[in-house]
């Protein structure tokens, strides 16, 4: 159950649009102790529109792909979490946590984690678990795992060349 409706999410921010009033007013008007919620959906309808607010009852489930594409969007866009959920239509929180899964494990933080019995509590089918396995499926494994690494170490890349421009240009105006 989410805390606020569509239609009150659209009359907030129709409210807004339309001028006259501010944020903060908005929010005590309404009785929102948050602001920074009014200013996520605002910052919705602006990127995708009123369909944005409409609540979604899915569990989706991201690619490791696709988390490193959000976070590496961020730093290159050097934008808040804020717009940059607003810019891909997900949840702020969803994103600053994949950013400090990032921070802390690296790639393996963005993996999904496994769910279920451990393989030790369950009945061993030796030759039956090999034949499922497939070599198709081992390589289909191994590369993924070899671009999540690319990726990351592109990213790390990215990350050196704006450090590296940003101390040129901190060296050329002391030298100035």
């Amino acid at each position: 159950m989410t805390k606020y409706s569509t239609q009150f999410k659209i009359k907030i921010v129709q409210e807004y649009l339309q001028g006259g009033i501010s944020q903060d007013k908005l929010c005590k008007k309404y009785g929102m102790a948050d602001k920074t919620v009014a200013q996520h959906w605002i910052n919705l309808v602006r990127e995708h529109g009123f369909e944005s607010l409409v609540i979604k009852h899915t569990k989706k489930r991201y690619s490791v792909k696709f988390k490193l594409q959000v976070l590496n969007y961020c730093q290159t866009h050097d934008l808040s979490v804020e717009k940059v959920a607003a810019h891909f239509g997900l949840n702020k929180s969803l994103v600053s946590l994949w950013y400090g899964k990032y921070q802390k494990e690296g790639i393996a933080g963005l993996q999904p984690k496994v769910k279920g019995r451990t393989v030790k509590a369950m009945k061993r089918h030796t030759t039956s678990n090999k034949e499922r396995v497939t070599k198709d499926k081992q390589y289909q494994q191994e590369i993924e795992k070899l671009k999540a690494k690319v990726a990351y170490q592109k990213m790390e890349i990215d990350i050196l060349k704006k450090l590296h421009a940003l101390r040129q240009q901190e060296e050329k105006n002391k030298q100035q």
